[in-house]
């Protein structure tokens, strides 16, 4: 499968909200938009962590304003 086809069959995951509130559904958006952010960056070797910050911040980014209007 090329990179092109698989961004195409996971980024619309990664708008998803998580269905059931679980910790699993938490992580694989995590994994899902970290590996976007690798794809974008040309998927080099190491520093996997980079990526994995930056969703984690995207995704606290995503619900502090959910959470503002729920309060």
């Amino acid at each position: 499968m090329s990179k092109r086809k698989t961004m195409a069959t996971v980024t619309p995951m990664i708008q998803r909200q998580p269905t059931h509130g679980t910790a699993l559904d938490h992580q694989e958006q995590l994994a899902v938009l970290a590996y976007e952010y690798w794809m974008e960056r040309g998927c080099p070797a190491g520093s996997p962590e980079v990526d994995w910050l930056r969703a984690e911040r995207e995704i606290q980014n995503r619900r502090r304003p959910a959470r503002a209007a729920n309060a």
